[in-house]
C-alpha cells in the first residue's frame, strides 16, 4: 500500500493554534505567482484578484498559484496554515513563465494601496542589482508589509541566492524534506551583493519542509510539488497564522523575523550558509512572539569560528598572524522602528582569562539602519603579540541601536544594547609555502553585465552569477586545498595591496577583468625578485564566438553581448582523465619554459559555423622558472575542472600538483612532460569591437575603455580599542542566547539550541559538566595509572567556571573523592544553604552567583541488569563513561502538544542523580544522534523534614530530560503499548475519549530511608477541555475514567497499587484546553517497576 503523504500543517503542529481559535482570520496576504481559478473549493475568502501580465486572463493556467495558495489558506483536503485569512491574488506571470519588473512594481504599489500584511514571493533571480525592484521591496516592508521568498532552487552548489530573498529585510526561505536534511535543491549562501572588497551575508534566514509538500491542484484535490517555492509559503502561512494569534502591536517585518530565526531550530551536519538560523518551528515563534518586547538582534548572533560544520567556512581555517583580515558579515535586524541607527561605537571587550587579547577587531557599518535592517562588517585579525600562539581567543561587541518611536510628537527613542560574543582559533603564522593568495579582485560576474558561463555546453544556465569565490562555487577547490595542508586567504583588492614575500603562490582562477599597469609591474617584481609563484587557471576568450552567443534581452530591451579560440575535449595527464570544457590555448610562452600540448576539439568552430574541427598539438599546460631562483609560473588553459557550477571532472589533483611543483625546488614527476614545444605565433586575443566591459570594470575608465582607471587605494582598517574584561564569565554576556553545547556534527545528526535561559545554561552545562569532568579524570587516574594527569596536580576547570568546590564562606573544601566502580553525587548542605538555593530557585538570575556550595562523595552501586543500554542513541558522544551508557533507559512518548518523542530515565536501583551526570555530559560533549536534547523543566526541589531543614537532608534536582524526534518518525502504531491501551479501553467503554495523548513520566520519591516508593506519572491532553465543551460537567465519568485507567495499569504492570488519582492542572501556553494527570503510586522497589516500564518499551 501507499502511504499518504503527510500534511505540512500536522509536521509545524499548525492544529495547536487551531484548537486555541486561531486561523489568520482578518490577516491580508499577498499571493504573487500565476493567478488562482475562481470559485476554488478550497478558499474561503479571496478577496481579490488582479492580472498585471500582457495575457487578459485572471485564470491560473499552471497551477503554482494555486497550489501556493493551498499551502496558504486552503480550508478542505490540503490544509493550508490560515484558511480564514483574506486573500489578494496577484498574477504576474503568464501561461508561459514570463514576467518583467514593470509588471512587480505596478502590483507592488497596488499591495500598499491594500494594506497588505504578508506577501509571498515564490519566484526570484540572480539580479540583485534591478535597482527599481530592489528599491520597490524596499518601500513594501518601509510600510509594514511582511515579505516571505523563496531562496531558489540551484542547490546544492553555493553562492546561487535569488533575489529578493537575499534581502536583509526580506525573509529568505529555503527548503528541507521530511527526513529533517537540507534539500539538494534549496539553494545556497553566501549573498554575493559584497564582492569582491567585502564578504557575503548569511542567507537563507531559515528553511522548513519544502519536499513532497501537498497542496491545493488546480481544480480541487491535492497534488505534491517540491522546491523552495513550495517552503516559502509554509512559512508565509506560518506568518499569517501568527500574526492572527498575537497582539499586532509590536509586529512588523523585523519582529515577526527575530522570532523565527530566534525559535528555529538547528539542523545537524548542515553549515550557516545552507540552514541559517534552522527549522522553522511555529509553535516556538508563538512563544516568543507572545512574549516579545522591541529590541534589536544580530544575526548570527554568536561568531564562533570553533562550531563546526555549521560555522562553515570560518571554522574550517584558523587564524593566525600577518593573515589578511577575516570578516563576518552580520545583519542587524532592528525590531523597535522602520529605521533606527547605532549609538556611538561598538566596543570591544576581549576576555583576558581567554587570550582575548590575541584578537584585533575592526567593524563597520551604515549611519542609518532602513528598512528594518542594517549590516555589522566585523573584521579579524590576530595581533602581533599572537603570532606564536595557539588556541581559542574570547571576547565580545558591545553596539547600541537606537530608534525613533512610532509616535509622531514627542521626540521619544527606544534603545536596545546587544552583545555579539566572537570566539576565534588561533594558531601560529604557516609557513611560506603554505599560504595561497587567492585573487578575487579580477572576477566579474552577471550582475550586472553578461558574462557567461565557462562551459557553452550549459545552456540552460548561460550566466557566471556564482560570485567566483572560494566559498560559493569554487568551494569543493577550496575544502581539497584545505585537506592537503594549505592555508587560504582571499585578495579583494588590487595586487598593490598585498606582501608577497607572506605567500607561496598567488592563484588567478577565470579572471575576466583587466589588470592596473600598476598591478602588472608590481607582480613582475613579486615574482622575479620576491620569489612569489603564480598558477593561473584561464578560460576562453573568443570575439567571434561572443558575437554568435549574443541574445536580445527583452526586459532591458537592448542587445547583451559578452564582455569577456574556444577548445574542448578529453585527454589524459599523469593516469588522470580530464574534461577540457570550454578552455583556451597558451597564445605566448617563455621559449624556455615547458608546455604540455593536446589534440582538441574546435568548440569555437562549431558554435560560429556549425561544424567540429579537430586540432592538434594545442598547448594548454605551462610551466616556468623565472631567472635567478624566482618564482615560478603555472598556467592551464580551462578553469572549469575547477569550478563546481556544472563541472564534468575535477582536476584538483592537478592544481594540488601544480601548487607542490611551484612551492616547491623540484618538479614532481607526474610533471615531468615528454617534449617540449614552442606556441606558433599567433595573435594576442583582442576586444570585441561593441563591447561594453568599461561600464562594469573596476579597472578600466567607463568613459574611456582604451583606458584605465587610478588603482583604488588599499583597505585601511581601523582598530577598535580594546576595552578588555578580566573575568572567565563577563557578567555583560550572561543574558544572551547562545547554544548549550558543541559537540561533533555528522550526517543525521541535530544541533539545536536548549530553550533554557543563559543563566540556566551556564549553571547546568558549565558547572555540571565541570564537576563531571573532573571526577571522571580522577577516576580513571585512579584505575589507570597511566592516564595523563592533570596539570600541576589540580582539578581540569569547566571552560568559564570554576570546578573546585568552595563552602559559602569562599574556603576551599577537599573532595573526598574515592575510586569506585560506579559514582554518585551525594549533596550534603547545610540548612542556610538549602535556604539559599530556594532563594536562587525563586529568582533564577541569582544562579549565577552561585559558587559550588557542596562536596562530591561516591557511593558503590551495582548497575540494573534490566537497564537499557544506550549505543546506539549515544553513538556521537565523546568520552562518555561506559558506565552512563548503560545506566538509564530510554522509552517511547507523546507530548503534551502532540509531538511524539523519547525520554530519558534512570533505571538505577540507587539515587537518580545518574540523569544528571547523563544531561551534563550530553550537554558539554555531544549530540545524541537523531535526537535534539532540551531541557523541559528545571527546577531545584528541596526534599524537606516535618517543619524543620536537616543538614542531612538530600538537595534533590529533579530535571526532565526529554530527547525529541522528529514528529514524522513515529505514527500511533508505534506508541507505547499501555497508551494503546487505553485508547481502546475508551473505545469499547463508551465514553468518548479513544485516542488520548500520554506519556508515562516516571518520578522516584525522596524520602529519608532512600527511594523505596514511585510514583508514576501519565500526563494527557484535552480530556479535560473535550468534557466541558460538550457541556459534560458529570464527575461520574471522571472517576469511571480513572477506574477504567487503574484496571489497565494493573493489568499492564502487575504491580500493587497504592493510589490512583485524576489531578487537574493548569492550562500551558500553547493549549487551549486545560490538562491533567494520572498517577498512582506503589510500594513496589523502584528498581521492579522501572524494570516493569522498560519491559513495556515506553
Amino acid at each position: 500500500m501507499r502511504a499518504i503523504p503527510r500534511q505540512v500543517t500536522s509536521a509545524l503542529h499548525a492544529d495547536v493554534l487551531w484548537s486555541m481559535g486561531h486561523t489568520g482570520k482578518g490577516v491580508r496576504v499577498a499571493i504573487f505567482d500565476t493567478g488562482l481559478p475562481q470559485n476554488h473549493p478550497h478558499f474561503r475568502h479571496v478577496r481579490d484578484r488582479s492580472n498585471w501580465t500582457d495575457e487578459k486572463s485572471l485564470e491560473d493556467g499552471l497551477g503554482h498559484g494555486t497550489f501556493v495558495a493551498g499551502v496558504i489558506a486552503s480550508s478542505s483536503e490540503c490544509l493550508g496554515f490560515a484558511p480564514d485569512s483574506d486573500l489578494y491574488i496577484f498574477r504576474v506571470f503568464t501561461n508561459s513563465q514570463v514576467s518583467y519588473t514593470s509588471w512587480f512594481l505596478d502590483a507592488f504599489n497596488y499591495a500598499i494601496l491594500k494594506r497588505i500584511n504578508v506577501l509571498n514571493l515564490s519566484i526570484g533571480g540572480p539580479d540583485f542589482l534591478d535597482q527599481p525592484f530592489v528599491d520597490k521591496v524596499w518601500e513594501l516592508t518601509a510600510n509594514g508589509v511582511i515579505m516571505v521568498s523563496a531562496i531558489g532552487n540551484d542547490g546544492p552548489l553555493y553562492g546561487t541566492l535569488n533575489n529578493p530573498a537575499d534581502m536583509m529585510d526580506v525573509i529568505g526561505v529555503g527548503g528541507i524534506n521530511f527526513e529533517e536534511e537540507v534539500a539538494r535543491f534549496s539553494s545556497r549562501g553566501m549573498t554575493t551583493w559584497e564582492l569582491p572588497a567585502g564578504y557575503g551575508r548569511v542567507k537563507p534566514d531559515i528553511v522548513t519542509y519544502g519536499s513532497g509538500v501537498r497542496g491545493s491542484a488546480l481544480h480541487g484535490g491535492c497534488r505534491s510539488l517540491s522546491g523552495t517555492s513550495v517552503a516559502s509559503p509554509v512559512v508565509a502561512g506560518a506568518v499569517t497564522l501568527l500574526l492572527g494569534a498575537v497582539d499586532h502591536a509590536h509586529i512588523n517585518p523585523a519582529s515577526m523575523k527575530q522570532a523565527l530565526m530566534d525559535s528555529a531550530q538547528r539542523l545537524g551536519g548542515a553549515n550557516i550558509f545552507e540552514q541559517g538560523s534552522g527549522k522553522l518551528d511555529l509553535l516556538r515563534a508563538f512563544h516568543m512572539l507572545n512574549t516579545y518586547k522591541p529590541q534589536a538582534t544580530l544575526s548570527p548572533g554568536v561568531i564562533d569560528f570553533t562550531d563546526c560544520p555549521y560555522f562553515w567556512p570560518y571554522c574550517s581555517q584558523p587564524m593566525y598572524y600577518a593573515a589578511l583580515p577575516v570578516t563576518v558579515n552580520v545583519t542587524l535586524l532592528n525590531g523597535m522602528g522602520v529605521t533606527g541607527r547605532i549609538v556611538g561605537k561598538p566596543t570591544w571587550h576581549p576576555y583576558l582569562q581567554h587570550n582575548g587579547q590575541f584578537l584585533e577587531v575592526s567593524v563597520s557599518y551604515p549611519s542609518t539602519l532602513w528598512p528594518w535592517s542594517g549590516y555589522l562588517a566585523v573584521s579579524l585579525a590576530v595581533a602581533r603579540e599572537g603570532r606564536s600562539f595557539t588556541g581559542v581567543a574570547q571576547g565580545h561587541l558591545t553596539l547600541t541601536i537606537s530608534s525613533p518611536t512610532s509616535s509622531s510628537s514627542g521626540g521619544e527613542t527606544l534603545q536596545s544594547q546587544v552583545h555579539l560574543p566572537i570566539k576565534v582559533s588561533v594558531v601560529p603564522t604557516p609557513p611560506r609555502h603554505r599560504r595561497i593568495l587567492w585573487d578575487q579582485f579580477h572576477n566579474l560576474r552577471y550582475p550586472a553585465g553578461y558574462f557567461p558561463r565557462d562551459n557553452l555546453r550549459m545552456k540552460n544556465d548561460p550566466l557566471d552569477w556564482n560570485g567566483d569565490h572560494v566559498h560559493t562555487n569554487f568551494r569543493d577547490m577550496y575544502n581539497s586545498l584545505r585537506s592537503n595542508g594549505y592555508f587560504v586567504e582571499v585578495l579583494g583588492s588590487p595586487f598593490t595591496c598585498f606582501d608577497a614575500t607572506q605567500y607561496g603562490a598567488l592563484l588567478l582562477v577565470d579572471s575576466e577583468e583587466e589588470f592596473f599597469p600598476d598591478e602588472i609591474s608590481k607582480l613582475k617584481l613579486d615574482v622575479e625578485e620576491r620569489g612569489l609563484s603564480l598558477v593561473v587557471f584561464a578560460d576562453w576568450y573568443n570575439s567571434e564566438v561572443m558575437k554568435k552567443i549574443k541574445f536580445y534581452d527583452e526586459n532591458t530591451r537592448q542587445w547583451w553581448m559578452p564582455d569577456t579560440e574556444v577548445l574542448e575535449g578529453e585527454m589524459t595527464v599523469s593516469d588522470h582523465k580530464i574534461h577540457f570544457a570550454s578552455g583556451t590555448a597558451i597564445a605566448r610562452f617563455p621559449q624556455d619554459g615547458s608546455l604540455l600540448a593536446r589534440d582538441l576539439n574546435d568548440q569555437g568552430s562549431e558554435v560560429v559555423n556549425g561544424g567540429t574541427t579537430e586540432l592538434q598539438d594545442v598547448p594548454i599546460l605551462g610551466l616556468y622558472q623565472t631567472p635567478n631562483d624566482g618564482g615560478k609560473i603555472a598556467v592551464y588553459g580551462d578553469s572549469n575542472c575547477l569550478d563546481s557550477a556544472h563541472m564534468l571532472r575535477d582536476c584538483f589533483w592537478l592544481l594540488d600538483t601544480l601548487l607542490q611543483h611551484v612551492t616547491s625546488s623540484s618538479s614532481p614527476p607526474s610533471l615531468t612532460f615528454s617534449q617540449h614545444i614552442r606556441t606558433p605565433p599567433t595573435s594576442l586575443p583582442q576586444r570585441m569591437e561593441g563591447n561594453r566591459l568599461h561600464l562594469y570594470s573596476r579597472v578600466l575608465d567607463p568613459q574611456d575603455s582604451a583606458r584605465t582607471r587610478l588603482p583604488p587605494p588599499c583597505p585601511h582598517l581601523i582598530w577598535a580599542k580594546p576595552r578588555p574584561i578580566n573575568s572567565s564569565v563577563p557578567r555583560e554576556t550572561r543574558s544572551l542566547r547562545v547554544l548549550c553545547w558543541r559537540g561533533k556534527e555528522g550526517r543525521g545528526q541535530r544541533a539545536g539550541p536548549i530553550s533554557c535561559s543563559w543563566v540556566w545554561r551556564q549553571f547546568w552545562c558549565s558547572w555540571f559538566g565541570g564537576l563531571a569532568a573532573d571526577v571522571l579524570a580522577r577516576r580513571r587516574a585512579a584505575a589507570d595509572p597511566a592516564a595523563p594527569a592533570a596539570s600541576s596536580g589540580r582539578r581540569r576547570r569547566a571552560r568559564g567556571v570554576r570546578a573546585t568546590p568552595y563552602s559559602t564562606s569562599g574556603r576551599r573544601r577537599d573532595a573526598q573523592v574515592a575510586p569506585s566502580t560506579d559514582f554518585l553525587w551525594d549533596f550534603t548542605p547545610t540548612t542556610n544553604q538549602l535556604e539559599f538555593m530556594k532563594d536562587a530557585v525563586d529568582k533564577t538570575w541569582h544562579l549565577h552567583h552561585v559558587s559550588p556550595l557542596w562536596q562530591l562523595s561516591t557511593t558503590p552501586s551495582a548497575l540494573s541488569e534490566h537497564s537499557h543500554s544506550l549505543s546506539s542513541l549515544l553513538s556521537q558522544v565523546s568520552r562518555v563513561p561506559n558506565e552512563l551508557k548503560t545506566s538509564v533507559k530510554v522509552v517511547k512518548s507523546i507530548g503534551l502538544d502532540g509531538s511524539d518523542g523519547l525520554k530519558i530515565s534512570a533505571t538505577k536501583n540507587v539515587k537518580n542523580k545518574d540523569v544528571v551526570m547523563l544531561e551534563a555530559f550530553l550537554c558539554r560533549l555531544g549530540r545524541v544522534d537523531r535526537v535534539q536534547s532540551g531541557f523541559t523543566s528545571l527546577p531545584l526541589l528541596l526534599s524537606r523534614g516535618p517543619q524543620t531543614l536537616s543538614s542531612q537532608l538530600h538537595l534533590w534536582l529533579q530535571t526532565s530530560f526529554d530527547c525529541h524526534v522528529s514528529p514524522h518518525t513515529l505514527d500511533a502504531q508505534d506508541l507505547s503499548l499501555l497508551v494503546g491501551q487505553f485508547a481502546t479501553a475508551e473505545k469499547t467503554s463508551g465514553r468518548g475519549l479513544g485516542g488520548v495523548q500520554m506519556v508515562y513520566k516516571t518520578t522516584p520519591t525522596v524520602t529519608q530511608q532512600g527511594l523505596s516508593t514511585v510514583s508514576v506519572a501519565l500526563p494527557y491532553s484535552s480530556v479535560v477541555g473535550a468534557w466541558e465543551r460538550a457541556g459534560d460537567t458529570d464527575t461520574s465519568r471522571r472517576t469511571g475514567f480513572v477506574e477504567v485507567l487503574e484496571q489497565h495499569v494493573k493489568r499492564q504492570l502487575g504491580l500493587k497499587l497504592q493510589t490512583m488519582s485524576l489531578l487537574r492542572v493548569s492550562t500551558p501556553v500553547l493549549h487551549a484546553e486545560a490538562t491533567g494527570r494520572i498517577k498512582f503510586t506503589t510500594e513496589e522497589p523502584i528498581i521492579q517497576v522501572l524494570s516493569v516500564l522498560q519491559s513495556r518499551h515506553f
